[in-house]
């Protein structure tokens, strides 16, 4: 009898142990499952990214809109209605923030630089100049980016800009064959603060999980003249040219 009762317990603690077991597997399994979940990343290029930091350099042909001052300071063109073009580099940076899926805002700060040049020539005697205006600014824009890992990009906005600078190289040759050059920086009457508005349209690639490079055609038109109510003449700058642009997506 005592060897029977034995022979019972001893099946029932067998049983007790399978039972045991078998739960202690199942939990085992079921936190592999999990630890096998969480190792399981969205790969980089798959994720919404919500700001991009850049760095851009921007080459831009500029010229002006030069008009004759209304009232009591004004005068004629006179020569300086025979200025060209001037190619110019500017630089900034800045960053972009999402606002709702491909829509986004931003901002940053540049160093613009726009102007124009003159060149006369005669027989024996020519005179050329090249001016530029040099301007610290914060643009602000509205963009739109159609794409993941390439694709457009559209943007649209106003550029606060500070007066920094100006400018004017000149170089000349007399009828005696004598050249000369010299350097003003001065300008009376600038005006120190002007706003320029700006339209983008071009073309972006990723080259990895964050890195994008993007070519910008830009045009720019300054809203205000840059001389002051006291020059002779009002003065618009306008540039088209376009931006080489790093950045990096965080």
């Amino acid at each position: 009898m005592y060897r029977q009762k034995l022979v019972l317990l001893f099946a029932l603690l067998l049983g007790v142990c399978k039972i045991s077991n078998s739960q202690i597997t199942i939990t085992s399994e079921s936190d592999s499952v999990a630890e096998i979940e969480e190792e399981v990343d969205i790969p980089e290029a798959d994720k919404i990214w919500d700001t991009e930091i850049f760095a851009y350099a921007n080459w831009s042909r500029t010229n002006r809109v030069l008009e004759i001052n209304d009232g009591l300071f004004g005068d004629s063109l006179r020569e300086r209605a025979n200025e060209s073009y001037l190619d110019t580099w500017s630089y900034g940076v800045g960053f972009k923030s999402r606002i709702k899926k491909d829509l986004f805002w931003q901002g940053g700060i540049s160093y613009i630089r726009n102007g124009e040049s003159y060149k006369f020539s005669d027989t024996d005697t020519s005179f050329s100049y090249k001016t530029t205006y040099s301007y610290m600014s914060m643009p602000i824009k509205v963009s739109y980016q159609y794409g993941k890992n390439a694709g457009l990009i559209a943007a649209i906005g106003i550029i606060p800009q500070m007066f920094v600078g100006y400018q004017q190289d000149q170089h000349w040759i007399d009828s005696l064959n004598a050249t000369g050059s010299q350097t003003i920086t001065m300008k009376p009457n600038m005006n120190s603060f002007v706003f320029s508005a700006v339209a983008n349209l071009g073309a972006f690639v990723r080259f990895n999980d964050q890195w994008v490079l993007a070519f910008i055609p830009e045009y720019r038109m300054q809203l205000g003249s840059s001389y002051g109510t006291n020059d002779p003449h009002k003065h618009f700058a306008r540039a088209m040219g376009f931006n080489i642009r790093l950045g990096m997506q965080l």
